[in-house]
């Protein structure tokens, strides 16, 4: 039986009688006409989008079933976005696709024959995904392929040691990220884990604080690696456990990034904080995710302060209900730099930023300058709201800001992994988008044949990994 497969599903009751499509998209040609010459010029030349227009027969067992059917089929085919599409007569190709117009039936009884019109904005083929890895970055990398159409690759650099810069040189375009040390400049690294506290208790003591407008009480542990409140005592305000811990060193410039999962289900009241200590252990700043509303939603709140003197320089309503993300704030300087960034997983199980907001304060009367010498954490729940079942401090980071006269930044460290997107001409560092692309360089995709790409610096790359997928016009 002649099918199809689209947006990865097969119905058993479709089937393919005919398929009509040119052997590729055709091609729109913008002229200038030039005064006085018998020729014109071609000034842009772009591909249309490919329509593949289909017939299929849908077999019903009888007139009630083919309703359903036909109800089934729509909403099979009903998506907003390019989504996959394989014939049966060429499973070796792939088409991204949506349905162009209307589901125009003709119903015979038992069975219908339906015209579809797929639509592909993008007019080109693609054959299965394809991968290279390479542990010695000193010899040529050579990727191969067979494409007719030029090909976005994904490239992934793992590092074994400190970088300011790194290329990846091809036959006729290059990328590079951060910059080569010039002979009067030291490279250093600007920021330095002081602290990654995650999936224990060991270190933890019980916090001098006491949390904002609520009480000290309860029990913190352990759940999958987060950190959970296992108890929240009583109270008629907020109440929760609270704990604290040193980073080690008293730091005038640093960044603490806290990452939280928190959301309500169940008509709780919640919040999740990390607070920021200095040597007293008094509070000089917080980050925050609260749920207070009946409603559900998550607000992301940022505060510095020295002694009574607060500053709320965020207090944002956050865009989704649940808030499965980070917070940080970093101060260089009388500069305040505060982030909060949405996290999900995508289809190959990896973490990656969806949304990122960020937020900047200028303290231009050093009210706010008290260094950091520890960070405490409190889950808390408010009054007599149920308990709570989604609210998790996941891990938190403390980071050295450092300085270096005549210094060139390290753009990366031992572990860390860069992604380049030629495609959506897009770096990431550790999942989270890298800004500091050089000028001159460009995505660029792979031709038909062999590409060979020089890497550099080649003695601090642990895995050079290409992946991509062939393009056929």
């Amino acid at each position: 039986m002649n099918s199809l497969t689209f947006n990865s599903h097969r119905k058993s009751y479709v089937i393919v009688l005919e398929k009509r499509h040119p052997f590729s998209s055709g091609k729109r040609r913008e002229l200038i006409r030039l005064k006085g010459k018998s020729r014109a010029l071609m000034s842009r030349s772009e591909s249309e989008p490919l329509i593949i227009s289909v017939i299929l027969l849908i077999d019903g067992n009888d007139p009630v079933d083919l309703k359903r059917k036909a109800e089934d089929l729509v909403d099979w085919l009903s998506v907003d976005h390019d989504v996959p599409l394989i014939f049966d007569d060429d499973p070796e190709r792939t088409y991204f696709a949506v349905v162009e117009g209307e589901i125009d039936p003709e119903v015979h009884v038992t069975f219908a024959k339906v015209t579809i019109n797929f639509l592909c904005a993008d007019p080109c083929k693609y054959g299965s995904r394809k991968e290279l890895a390479i542990t010695d970055a000193s010899a040529p990398v050579i990727l191969q392929s067979t494409g007719t159409a030029p090909t976005p690759p994904t490239f992934n650099v793992t590092l074994k040691g400190p970088t300011e810069f790194l290329d990846i040189v091809g036959d006729e375009d290059y990328m590079r990220i951060g910059s080569p040390s010039k002979v009067d400049e030291t490279p250093f690294q600007k920021k330095e884990t002081i602290k990654s506290l995650r999936g224990s208790l060991v270190g933890w003591t019980s916090a001098l604080f006491t949390p904002d407008g609520g009480v000290k009480t309860g029990e913190f542990g352990l759940a999958s690696q987060d950190y959970v409140a296992t108890s929240y005592g009583t109270g008629s305000t907020w109440h929760g456990p609270a704990l604290a811990q040193s980073v080690g060193s008293v730091e005038d410039d640093y960044l603490v990034r806290a990452y939280f999962n928190v959301g309500s289900n169940n008509g709780s009241r919640t919040r999740a904080e990390v607070y920021l200590l200095d040597e007293a252990g008094l509070i000089i700043g917080k980050l925050a995710a609260v749920v207070r509303r009946a409603s559900g939603e998550v607000d992301i709140e940022i505060n510095i302060r020295n002694g009574s003197d607060s500053h709320f320089f965020v207090s944002d309503k956050w865009n989704y209900k649940e808030f499965f993300g980070y917070i940080d704030i970093q101060k260089e300087g009388n500069v305040f730099i505060a982030t909060a960034a949405q996290q999900g997983f995508n289809e190959n199980g990896e973490l990656y930023t969806r949304n990122k907001k960020t937020y900047l304060f200028n303290d231009l009367n050093n009210q706010y300058q008290k260094p950091l010498a520890a960070v405490g954490m409190h889950i808390g729940s408010h009054g007599s709201h149920p308990f709570p079942t989604q609210s998790r401090i996941r891990r938190i980071d403390v980071q050295r800001i450092n300085d270096q006269p005549n210094g060139i930044e390290y753009i990366g460290q031992t572990g860390d992994v860069f992604r380049f997107d030629h495609g959506q001409e897009a770096i990431y560092k550790n999942d989270e988008l890298f800004m500091r692309k050089d000028f001159g360089a460009r995505f660029f995709h792979l031709k038909k044949g062999d590409n060979v790409l020089f890497l550099s610096p080649t003695n601090v790359i642990q895995e050079f990994k290409a992946e991509w997928r062939e393009r056929y016009k």
